[in-house]
């Protein structure tokens, strides 16, 4: 395997897509371009992944559902919470590797997809301290089992009523003290129905089979499955992508091989089934599956040894997702300049294309000749972290920026810290408070200007600067990046007295200033009692309109800028970025809060880009982006590596339509909470409780909980979350507090924190 191919699995395991959970929103007013605007296409390119490397998340069916307690995956299947698990570690006994168990109680989630009879509960291990062992199933008590001193099986007895299709809990209580030797040692936990009492059980684990067949002087990496047996792993499927497999029979005998695809509330789908023999003279059979007919969902791809008569194994030769990719360039072009502009506390359904354009031309500008992500979502509801995404390529685990109160460490190196070492001229603007040097943004730049909201300065100031700066630079050769932290729609707002008399509603008398706006928000934001915490409608609609009113005078400073960049033949060769923070939020809660809940209304935000060259320009792309694509793209841009930064992916690619192999679930989070988000689908939840999920299709607020329904959907979720968080907390910095001086507080005063 190549290592771009290597690279971009990787990727898409890791990648976790998502649009947002608004109410309905008004049709885009302009039709979308065709991908190929701008673009010369050589043909396509193919990725794929191959099943095998995905076992970790996969489930394993023997006579019932399997965990194999010792493996590393074991803990992908503990109680919503990830490792490392301080009670479990692994040991040898007796020539078997086991989970040692130092804790009191221990639990493992058995995900089932149909109903079943005459549960009971298996298990194979052996006493240490503690020889006898409370077996609980969903918290109800089914036995007291006396471990063996030596490992071996023992098992309770079977329940009279069926368990129904979801997850299912297996706890273990083992009272008594602990030792060097633990409470006691686990080699597998099975949960079975009746009808596998006397039936033979084999524990499948990944090393029984994972397996290098031959069949015909073939050699193949493959699932070597005895009947009846199924390996079913949850994924999420691409538009265009295809299964394939080679089917056979090793050893002597015959079989039937089925290649399954299981979906939420629907009868499992036989994509094919064959039927092997073993022996000489028998080949590899090449089987392909067009997905297409599924595509856009989570499912469960199954392949299955259906049946098996004289001890031979039913094999699926490297098993591969593939996928077509649309030909054409697969990164962002290089660019002379890199301009990236956040506006703070915007809404995006009254931005262009979900609202006629008004009188935003410079967005308007963006959208015609650039690429709207009308599914962009940020990592946090943090304004600051959000912004230490955008600049470092880093989810807020990765770069240890969480919370109002934290700040970006200085061990986590900025694209700004990254070009600057590179010889590049850096400089950034802002006018918000959370993005000023006391948080630690003013590291990697040539120029930093941070404008407080309590001078009396225009909110669009950081942007006059930053043409002011780059005007000057232009003049001189070299390659410039730009941050602009824009005041948005965030107040205190930009507004005089005559301009705030001409806004909707006529003859308004609510509490709603202009320059003390955040105040009095925050004011209403601190009551007591949760009754008293809103606003009045009248307030919302004046709301709206000073958010409107002060983003007009913004963007046409952002015109004049894009003006100057034309004079200076600067504009074709330029990357353009005009991206949202946190957005403001829906009724009733009070908006602008610093640390709102992760809502979809507080996680979508608006993203516009302007590749170099116009490059498929006028696009609407609704896959998936977060904000550390943000900071891959300028780093691609640039000619820069991106190694290190595994979350981000270049929007050039992801504005062609390419979707990784995987799909891209993104996920949310702040402090111990997270939602993950996959097509129409939502997992909320807090570490090591169990989560719920949101069909935002049929139930866009969000108040039931599907869950248990969609056990497919559910499992493929939590996995995603739990390897995203895996993969997040590998190499956390050291978390650092904010220290504040006497301007940055007086500036968050008036910011309404």
């Amino acid at each position: 395997m190549s290592r771009a191919r290597t690279s971009f699995i990787a990727a898409s395991l890791l990648s976790l897509a998502l649009m947002g959970c608004d109410r309905e929103e008004p049709q885009p007013t302009e039709e979308p371009a065709s991908v190929d605007a701008g673009v010369t296409r050589p043909e396509g390119t193919e990725q794929s992944v191959g099943l095998l490397e995905l076992l970790p998340t996969c489930d394993v069916y023997h006579r019932g559902a399997f965990v194999d307690v010792a493996a590393e995956s074991a803990a992908i299947r503990r109680d919503f919470a990830v490792g490392p698990f301080p009670d479990t570690r692994a040991a040898d006994r007796d020539g078997t590797r086991v989970a040692r168990i130092d804790g009191q109680r221990v639990s493992y989630g058995f995900w089932l997809d149909a109903e079943l009879e005459h549960p009971f509960v298996e298990l194979r291990g052996a006493a240490g301290s503690v020889s006898r062992v409370g077996v609980y199933l969903n918290d109800r008590y089914l036995a007291t089992l006396t471990l063996p001193r030596g490992v071996d099986r023992v098992r309770t007895r079977e329940l009279s009523e069926p368990l129904p299709p979801g997850r299912h809990v297996v706890s273990l209580n083992l009272r008594g003290k602990t030792t060097t030797q633990g409470r006691a040692d686990l080699d597998w936990i099975r949960l079975a129905g009746g009808d596998d009492v006397k039936a033979t059980f084999t524990p499948l684990r990944e090393g029984d089979i994972v397996k290098d067949v031959a069949i015909d002087g073939q050699p193949k990496r493959s699932l070597a499955l005895p009947a009846p047996s199924a390996v079913r792993c949850p994924l999420w499927v691409p538009q265009g992508a295809r299964l394939e497999v080679n089917l056979g029979f090793w050893g002597a005998g015959k079989g039937d091989a089925e290649l399954r695809l299981l979906q939420d509330g629907k009868q499992p789908l036989v994509l094919q089934r064959r039927k092997l023999s073993g022996g000489a003279g028998v080949s590899w059979i090449p089987v392909q599956v067009d997905l297409s007919d599924h595509s856009q969902r989570l499912v469960a791809i199954e392949l299955r040894a259906a049946s098996g008569e004289g001890g031979g194994r039913v094999v699926f030769g490297e098993p591969t997702l593939e996928l077509m990719h649309p030909p054409g360039p697969r990164a962002t072009p290089p660019a002379d300049t890199v301009i990236l502009v956040v506006l703070s506390g915007v809404e995006r359904r009254r931005l262009p294309p979900f609202v006629p354009p008004r009188s935003l031309p410079g967005l308007v500008e963006l959208m015609r000749g650039g690429v709207t992500f009308t599914s962009y979502r940020t990592p946090t509801t943090v304004s600051g972290p959000v912004m230490a995404s955008l600049l470092t390529g880093l989810a807020p685990r990765a770069h240890g920026f969480e919370d109002p109160n934290g700040k970006l460490p200085t061990s986590v190196r900025s694209v700004a810290e990254v070009f600057k070492l590179a010889s590049g001229r850096t400089a950034m603007f802002t006018g918000v408070p959370t993005s000023f040097a006391a948080f630690g943004f003013d590291r990697g730049w040539d120029r930093y200007d941070a404008i407080s909201p309590v001078q009396d300065l225009p909110a669009s100031e950081p942007t006059a600067r930053a043409t002011e700066w780059l005007d000057r630079q232009l003049s001189t050769p070299g390659k410039r990046l730009v941050v602009i932290h824009q005041r948005g729609g965030h107040p205190p707002w930009d507004l005089d007295t005559a301009e705030t008399g001409a806004l909707p509603p006529q003859e308004y008398g609510g509490m709603l200033r202009p320059r003390r706006g955040a105040i009095l928000l925050n004011e209403v934001r601190q009551r007591r009692r949760a009754q008293t915490r809103r606003i009045a409608p009248e307030d919302w609609v004046r709301l709206h309109a000073f958010h409107d009113a002060a983003l007009a005078k913004q963007d046409a400073e952002l015109v004049r800028l894009f003006s100057m960049l034309r004079k200076r033949d600067a504009y074709d060769r330029a990357l353009i970025m005009v991206v949202g923070d946190v957005p403001l939020g829906d009724p009733p809660d009070v908006p602008y809060a610093p640390a709102p809940p992760l809502r979809e209304d507080r996680l979508l935000a608006p993203l516009y880009v302007k590749f170099p060259g116009g490059a498929l320009a006028g696009v609407q792309s609704t896959l998936p982006t977060t904000a550390m694509d943000v900071a891959h793209t300028m780093l691609t841009a640039l000619g820069l590596s991106t190694e290190g930064r595994p979350g981000g992916t270049d929007l050039f690619l992801t504005a062609t339509g390419a979707e990784p192999v995987l799909g891209r679930p993104l996920q949310a989070t702040l402090g111990n909470t997270y939602t993950s988000r996959w097509g129409l689908l939502l997992l909320t939840g807090t570490m090591g409780r169990r989560p719920s999920l949101c069909e935002l299709d049929v139930d866009p607020a969000c108040v039931s909980d599907a869950f248990s329904s969609r056990p497919i959907a559910s499992r493929a979720l939590w996995r995603a979350t739990y390897r995203l968080e895996q993969q997040a907390r590998k190499s956390v910095p050291q978390s650092e507090l904010v220290e504040l001086d006497q301007d940055t507080s007086s500036a968050l005063t008036v910011w309404g924190y």
